[in-house]
């Protein structure tokens, strides 16, 4: 979720003790927090042109909101790739940066954020580290003087109160729904992909109501037109939320909505499950794996495959050997498993989620792609990788036994930055 609700992080300890400003003088990131305070993290490199684009309103608006409040600040995370191209992107900006020699905190920093792309602001806490929004650049653009500062959603269960309606447009209250896993599903008449999405889900939607768990779905519509909006809401076995609810933007703002359709899943507590409902529902029509709670560790395919292009990725790239890939895959799944289940406990006790995602590559047709890609010769197999596409690099281990030990050993050497990469470009 992107606006609120996400782990909370000290921002000290985000950050590290220190930070720098124009001068290149050492300021004590404690310094910028404080009660009833908020910080904003600016994600932006000097060779991105939107971001070279939006920094000079960010300035504009950061001047003109410094002089009748102190109560915020920015802290610059460059993606520049060299210290220079840093000191002379910086030098443009008003506000605090990160130093360029802490890639260390700003690599954790796009893992915990899920910093996909950039430009980049989101507000922060200044105590806490909690999310206060993830949107902060989009805000701007509708409220450029900030008057509803800090952009602050509610939360999740506040959002999802007071009534929806059936296809009948009989009203329902929300309250009635509580003890179910929900799914949120954001759609629209005009859009094909919804429309093909559409009866597959619903499919899936029946089956799992047959088995008796407790599950709705409530349709969030993205139709510009009411009468579009009936018609296809006529189609659906469940229930939505009224033509132009405020709730519908408030959610599509929480969950980044950013393309349809998307079938985000929510527990009975009101946490978020999975913003991929889509996938699953598309990779278990039948509904075996529901609620569909993201695996520590999974198969590279077409639906997990979106995956390596977002983020780092430590794969295990099993051996190729004429009608035994099946259990090439499944041995590999259960040594990989375990130790993903681990590393993931383990961060989550620290409030954090792995660095990487961790996937085995066996027999599907995206992997012989992936191989080609990397230049990966069958006769190197089985090989482990660590992949960052978003960085355009990769780290492969060859030569060695693949064992748990060697897993934990190069995820570890990932966190600590000291694995040896090559570059894709």
């Amino acid at each position: 979720m992107s606006c609120s609700g996400s782990a909370r992080i000290p921002v000290v300890e985000l950050l590290g003790d220190k930070l720098k400003n124009k001068d290149h003088e050492e300021i004590a990131t404690e310094s910028i927090t404080g009660n009833a305070k908020f910080v904003g993290l600016y994600f932006s490199g000097h060779w991105c042109a939107p971001c070279r684009s939006f920094t000079p309103k960010l300035i504009s608006f950061y001047n003109n909101f410094k002089k009748r409040e102190s109560s915020f600040e920015i802290v610059f995370i460059s993606s520049d790739e060299t210290e220079d191209q840093f000191n002379e992107y910086y030098s443009e900006m008003p506000w605090l940066a990160l130093p360029y020699n802490r890639r260390d905190i700003k690599r954790e920093l796009h893992i915990q954020y899920k910093v996909k792309g950039i430009p980049l602001l989101l507000i922060l806490d200044s105590i806490t580290g909690e999310v206060v929004c993830k949107n902060a650049g989009n805000e701007l653009k509708t409220d450029p003087e900030g008057k509803k500062f800090p952009w602050k959603l509610r939360p999740l269960n506040d959002i999802l109160t007071g009534n929806v309606i059936d296809n009948e447009m009989k009203t329902l209250s929300l309250d009635s729904l509580k003890g179910k896993v929900l799914g949120i599903y954001f759609s629209a008449h005009w859009c094909p992909p919804c429309k093909t999405f559409t009866p597959v889900l619903k499919g899936t939607y029946e089956k799992i109501k047959e088995t008796g768990q407790p599950f709705e779905i409530i349709f969030a519509t993205k139709d510009q037109k009411e009468d579009s909006f009936k018609s296809y809401f006529a189609e659906m076995p469940w229930l939505a939320f009224p033509f132009q609810d405020e709730r519908i933007e408030e959610l599509s703002k929480s969950f980044s909505v950013l393309g349809i359709p998307m079938l985000v899943i929510i527990d009975a507590e009101g946490k978020l499950i999975t913003t991929e409902g889509r996938g699953s529902v598309m990779q278990d029509p039948e509904g075996k794996n529901f609620p569909w709670y993201p695996p520590a560790c999974c198969e590279l395919d077409s639906f997990s495959a979106s995956m390596v292009n977002e983020g780092p990725c430590l794969i295990l790239f099993t051996e190729i050997e004429e009608g035994d890939d099946d259990e090439y895959s499944r041995k590999a799944l259960e040594m990989m498993k375990p130790v993903a289940e681990e590393i993931r406990a383990a961060e989550e006790a620290k409030g954090k989620e792995p660095a990487c995602k961790f996937i085995v590559a066996g027999d599907d047709d995206m992997v012989e792609s992936l191989q080609q890609f990397l230049s990966i010769a069958d006769e190197s197999l089985p090989m482990l990788a660590l992949l960052n596409i978003p960085r355009e690099q990769v780290s492969c281990c060859e030569g060695k036994e693949i064992t748990p030990d060697l897993i934990r050993e190069y995820y570890h050497k990932f966190v600590s930055d000291e694995l040896e990469w090559t570059s894709l470009s």
